[in-house]
């Protein structure tokens, strides 16, 4: 930047000084380049006016102009730097509403906005109005105009009711993941939409809360400082006197911004007609436009139209819903619906409006409506509906608009039109619908569930695979608006099943919770009111699986007795309803597994995996997902109980068979699995060359499961510190760490396992902050899963270590306890075990029990050799810990010995590692210990 302007300005100095110097009547090409720059016109008066001035006008003239031409230079250059960096980050979200019908300027509300959000820093602009006036409208062009200027982020909330919904998706789109809610739920979703927009990273975002019905609902997203532009659009005034906000009320046209409308739609001049027209419709854009509609659609002349408005009689319900602002716009609305039997005699027309009054107000994708799906729930053809679309858009009843939805520079965007109908219109539509034909409604909710029972994908198509996500969030917004949930369409009620799971497998735990909950007593009510349920065992069935999916969520907020209660109530009524080889059988199988080893029965989960694996291999053969998820949890199994060989060889077979059946961005998980179990082969440098590789990959594949990346960080990180890069690796585990906690929440059992991986990265830093965070987690496991858990008990053994290092507390105390307890619980020749008796030895070897501490370590180091291999680099360093104690106490041969251990530790994990500094320096090696996912 500073370059380009060093640069201008020379040019400036070296033109003048030659123009000075050439002279005046020598140059007019450069002068009419320079009068054009430096904003003159006119050609030969230039050059004469120029050398009336004389050789130094002529000089000063240049040099303005070079400067001028400079700044272009510099700006545009400037620009593409600018535009690119934009282009990495741009990211739209939401539907932004289109342009409206000959969409009316509205100058004095547009400036005072732009005004407003022109500030430095961040700017908080209300549009307060009631319903139709073009309050989003005027919101949606100013966003429109952000896009073009390149923001980083433009987000389109929907916050009719509450703005929580499309937050959470917002923040998942971004990379944070959908926020984990514990009971702190809402204020860590605050926090974390307002880290986003509070950022001072020199990216411009903009975010509009469209429709908000409460303020409250808002308020505290608001962010306060950082540069994001924040629009509110309400029917509520509250908001022009709240603190902090610029209120700009919009109100109806002026009678000249509606005249003017009329005009342009209808084509007729203004007069006394069209100014009654107005009046009746209370000059307010939304009823303007359907009367300009219905006008030039039906070849009216304004007083024509007028006359067949005071024909129409107003339902006086009608006039008492909420919303209706102003009869004159309903009167609009209502006889625009009276005319659709003549635009379409087949009823069709009217049929579809129905529908699209009943589904999603953000809008509906069109494809969703002309598919073959639309098609056989319409039971009409796609000419049939494209044309029906093409009458509801002619008469204003509905807006179709292309829109480029959650598409970032690099990723394909992908650019559809979306239907939307203004909520007053679908009121309007929804009460004539349900006034003229008690029918009318049930029928369009009846096709809307067809519709999304056949745009659903086929049951071989599963949510855990997130290539199958766009059509699954296509149907998934109508569930709710057309009262799906006591769908008699199987397939319609799956969606709800498809949904909390994929809640669960994102980390969606406290809304899932609450659906799960909500859709369980539904179902279960239905089937115990008597009623007659044509498909009663499906019901049943899927009252299970929804029980499944909650144990699932309660077993990700912590809850592992509650999840194990509720899979193995849903287990034993599956056996008996669905048999015992049945896939949702096997799933809840799977699941009462993971509750298992969740709690640290590690055997017991063992033995069930074992025999649920046999049966997916049995039933569905080894190439099947389900049975390669089995195969990678039987791995978990042996990983957590030691046996990093067995793990290995079932992780190795998976890879293979994702790889093969699969192709490479399915296997990657199964590929980081595999890293895991390299590294407790003791082979670090190779795990890490692995895990570099598969984070490459997952940092852009981590749809289904957003917090992935940073549970492929932590494994990285683990990696990195026992292959000796101390600090780098902390670095990660910080980055994972800040993920799980935005992802998941700080409660959930990924953030506390990465935390005491980090506290041992400090440890090896020495860094004393270690000590505090080992208490907490040695607490935080205590209470939760129990004093006698592998996880507390490692938690005890690493805090002996801190002790031990930084001679506070009582390591001896905490050593001889953990080494004890994990030789109990896991058995003395676990990994785990092995690692905290030599820990033990080490403490004791240093507080005046050597003989005791000798013997310890001759235990250590044969259990390790038998159990790791004598060439483990954990082997070893038992090993080495047992020749230093007895160089220490005079035997003359373990000098000699320690040293090629030494010199065996350096050519396995570098001459630089700092187990081999250590050792160099006679000084005692801990070992500490890194958790494992369950």
């Amino acid at each position: 930047m500073v370059l380009r302007w060093l640069m201008v300005l020379a040019l400036a100095v070296t033109l003048s000084t030659l123009t000075f110097l050439v002279g005046q009547w020598l140059m007019p090409p450069l002068l009419l380049w320079a009068g054009a720059h430096a904003g003159f016109r006119g050609g030969a008066d230039l050059v004469g006016a120029a050398r009336a001035f004389g050789p130094l006008g002529i000089a000063s003239l240049t040099a303005t102009a070079a400067v001028a031409a400079g700044r272009a230079w510099a700006s545009r250059a400037i620009a593409v730097e600018s535009g690119a960096s934009a282009a990495r980050e741009r990211l739209v979200f939401g539907v932004i509403p289109p342009v409206a019908w000959y969409f009316q300027p509205r100058p004095n509300e547009q400036i005072a906005l732009r005004r407003a959000l022109t500030t430095g820093g961040a700017a908080l602009v209300a549009l307060p109005g009631m319903r139709g006036v073009g309050k989003s409208q005027i919101a949606a062009a100013y966003a429109r105009e952000c896009i073009k200027s390149g923001f980083g982020l433009v987000a389109w909330i929907n916050a009719e009711s509450g703005p929580t919904a499309d937050l959470v998706r917002l923040l998942e789109v971004l990379g944070l993941g959908p926020a984990h809610e514990d009971q702190l739920t809402h204020e860590a979703l605050v926090h974390r939409v307002r880290s986003v927009l509070e950022r001072h990273d020199g990216l411009q975002r903009l975010i509009v809360f469209d429709n908000v019905e409460d303020p409250e609902d808002v308020r505290e997203y608001l962010p306060t400082t950082g540069t994001t532009k924040t629009i509110i659009t309400s029917n509520h005034r509250e908001f022009v006197s709240m603190p902090g906000i610029t209120a700009i009320p919009v109100d109806t046209f002026t009678h000249q911004q509606g005249r003017s409308f009329l005009a342009a739609a209808t084509g007729y001049p203004h007069g006394a007609d069209a100014d009654e027209i107005g009046r009746e419709m209370g000059w307010l854009p939304l009823g303007l436009a359907q009367a300009a509609a219905y006008i030039t659609h039906n070849g009216l002349t304004c007083r024509q139209y007028l006359d067949a408005l005071a024909e129409h009689d107003l339902d006086e319900t009608l006039m008492q819903q909420k919303g209706a602002d102003h009869p004159g716009v309903l009167r609009a609305t209502a006889m625009t619906l009276a005319r659709l039997p003549q635009e379409d005699s087949s009823g069709f027309t009217n049929k579809l409006l129905v529908v699209l009054s009943i589904m999603s107000p953000d809008g509906v994708k069109r494809e969703l409506l002309t598919g073959s799906a639309a098609q056989s729930a319409f039971g009409a053809d796609g000419t049939a509906i494209a044309r029906a679309l093409r009458i509801l858009a002619s008469c204003s009843l509905i807006a179709i608009a292309a829109s480029v939805s959650l598409g970032r520079a690099g990723q394909t965007g992908t650019d559809t039109a979306t239907v939307t109908m203004h909520r007053l219109i679908a009121r309007v539509v929804r009460h004539r619908a349900g006034q003229s034909d008690s029918t009318a409604l049930v029928e369009a909710r009846q096709q809307v569930h067809r519709l999304l029972a056949a745009a659903r994908p086929p049951e071989v198509i599963v949510i855990d695979d997130w290539r199958s996500l766009p059509i699954f969030r296509t149907l998934w917004p109508h569930l709710d608006s057309c009262a799906a949930l006591n769908s008699s369409d199987r397939n319609v009620r799956q969606l709800f099943v498809d949904l909390a799971r994929y809640q669960w497998l994102v980390g969606d735990y406290v809304p899932a919770r609450s659906r799960c909950e909500l859709t369980i007593r539904a179902w279960t009510d239905w089937l115990e009111s008597g009623a007659d349920i044509p498909d009663r065992k499906d019901l049943r069935e899927q009252v299970l699986a929804m029980r499944f999916n909650l144990a699932n969520i309660v077993r990700g907020l912590g809850d592992l007795a509650g999840a194990r209660s509720i899979d193995e109530a849903v287990l034993a009524e599956q056996r008996v309803l669905l048999g015992p080889a049945h896939p949702h059988t096997l799933l809840s199988a799977g699941g009462l597994a993971a509750d298992l080893r969740g709690l640290g029965h590690y055997r017991q989960a063992l033995s069930h995996d074992t025999e649920t694996y046999a049966t997916w291999l049995d039933q569905f053969g080894r190439s099947h997902r389900r049975t390669l998820t089995a195969q990678s949890n039987l791995a978990v199994n042996y990983r957590l109980l030691g046996d990093f060989r067995a793990a290995r060889r079932f992780d190795a077979q998976a890879f293979q068979l994702w790889r093969a059946f699969y192709g490479p961005d399915d296997a990657m998980f199964s590929a980081a699995n595999l890293a895991r179990d390299v590294r407790d082969a003791g082979a670090y440098r190779q795990s890490v060359r692995l895990l570099r590789e598969v984070h490459r990959n997952v940092a852009s594949r981590a749809e289904g499961r957003p917090w992935r990346e940073s549970e492929v960080l932590w494994s990285l990180a683990v990696s990195l510190r026992l292959a000796g890069d101390v600090h780098e690796a902390v670095r990660l585990l910080e980055l994972a760490l800040s993920g799980f906690e935005s992802k998941l929440g700080a409660e959930s059992h990924q953030a506390a396992a990465c935390r005491l991986s980090l506290a041992v990265g400090w440890l090896a830093m020495g860094d004393r902050r270690a000590t505090p965070e080992l208490q907490a987690l040695l607490t935080r496991y205590t209470t939760k899963l129990g004093a006698k858990h592998p996880l507390t008990l490692a938690c005890l053994s690493n805090l002996a270590v801190a002790e031990y290092l930084f001679n506070i507390g009582e390591p001896e105390s905490s050593a001889q306890s953990a080494a004890a307890a994990l030789s109990e619980v896991l058995g003395p020749e676990h990994p785990h075990a092995i690692a905290a008796c030599n820990n033990q030895a080490v403490v004791q070897a240093t507080t005046g029990h050597e003989i005791g501490a000798r013997r310890r370590l001759a235990e250590a180091t044969a259990r390790a050799q038998l159990k790791l291999g004598t060439d483990h680099p954990d082997a070893l360093s038992c090993r080495a810990n047992l020749l230093l104690a007895e160089k220490l106490s005079g035997r003359s041969e373990a000098d000699r010995e320690l040293a090629e251990v030494t010199e065996e530790l350096g050519r396995r994990l570098g001459t630089s590692h700092p187990v081999v500094l250590k050792l160099r320096k006679n000084e005692y090696l801990c070992q500490t210990i890194d958790p494992h996912s369950y």
